[in-house]
Parts: structure tokens; sequence; C-alpha cells
């Protein structure tokens, strides 16, 4: 049998910080939730040994990954499964350092930031209901933490092309 090497794992449904216009998250907070560790586990046992062939788990969701307050215990759980790269994307607006600690100390191997423009007036357009100072910050806290902590972690940096934001790409 077949097995993939990426999975993606939706832990969160309908639950974010922001309300970005891209973002389908309105057709899902009618039934939103967070992944209990219990079913996270149950998903991750019943590949068995072959979970040994995925080589990157994405934990995602239509919402914001880091309101799972058991995100590092999923990252951990992984891990001790043998998941070489765990991934998951995030608004940033729950990255502050206690966060940021757990996930690099679970073993976090990248973590995609959305951050859809550099400037504060079209962020905050897009990025509705969130501050671009404190997304910055907290981007950049997390960056520093990493470093200096010389834990194994990328960054990506995402930005959605949106008409707001397109004549920015060459710059971006």
């Amino acid at each position: 049998m077949l097995f993939p090497k990426q999975l993606e794992v939706e832990i969160v449904r309908g639950v974010c910080t922001a309300t970005c216009p891209m973002c389908s998250i309105e057709e899902t907070r009618y039934n939103s939730s967070v992944m209990d560790f219990k079913k996270f586990k149950t998903i991750i046992d019943k590949f068995g040994e072959d979970i040994k062939k995925i080589k990157r788990v994405n934990l995602v969701g239509i919402g914001e990954v880091l309101v799972d307050v058991r995100l590092n215990r999923k990252i951990e759980y992984l891990k001790s499964k043998g998941i070489e790269h765990i991934v998951f994307p995030t608004n940033a607006s729950l990255l502050k350092t206690e966060v940021a600690k757990k996930v690099l100390n679970a073993g976090i191997g990248e973590v995609i930031f959305g951050i859809d423009s550099m400037n504060k007036k079209i962020f905050e357009k897009v990025r509705r209901d969130l501050i671009f100072e404190e997304i910055l910050e907290n981007t950049l806290n997390y960056i520093k933490i990493r470093d200096e902590g010389d834990y194994n972690s990328k960054i990506m940096i995402r930005m959605i092309v949106s008409k707001e934001n397109s004549n920015e790409w060459d710059s971006y």
C-alpha cells in the first residue's frame, strides 16, 4: 500500500483572532472546534508503524492554529512517532514568548507567518482585527527566541496577494 509523504491534520475549525476577507472561516463558524488530544492521537495512531513513512505533517485549520492550547503536546506526540518535519501556519497574534518557547521546545520544524503587507494600513485591511505592530513584534520575538535557543525551526513569511497589496509584490 502506498502512503503519503505529507499529511495535513485540521486541528482548528472556525476559530480565529482575525476576520480576513480571503478566508472561508465564516462557512465553518457554525461548527467551530479545536480537536482534542485524544482524537488527534487516535488519528495518528491509526497509521500504526506506517506513520514513519510520513515525513511532514502540517497542523492546519480554517482558523488560527495557536488557539489550540495543546498544540505543543500534539507536536511532541508527532515527534515521538518519528515525524521529521512538523509545520503550522499562523497569523502570529497569539505567538507570545511563552507560546513560542512551548512550540520550539516541542520540536516545531517550521512556522509559516501570514504577513500580507509591511504597510500597517494595508495589513490591517487584509488581516482585520489584528494590529500590525503586535504581529511584527510577535514574529520578530519568535525569530529571536529561535535563534538564541539554537532551535532547528524554519521560518516562512507568506503573502496572499490581493487587490490591496498586489503593488507590493516586487518590494516584498
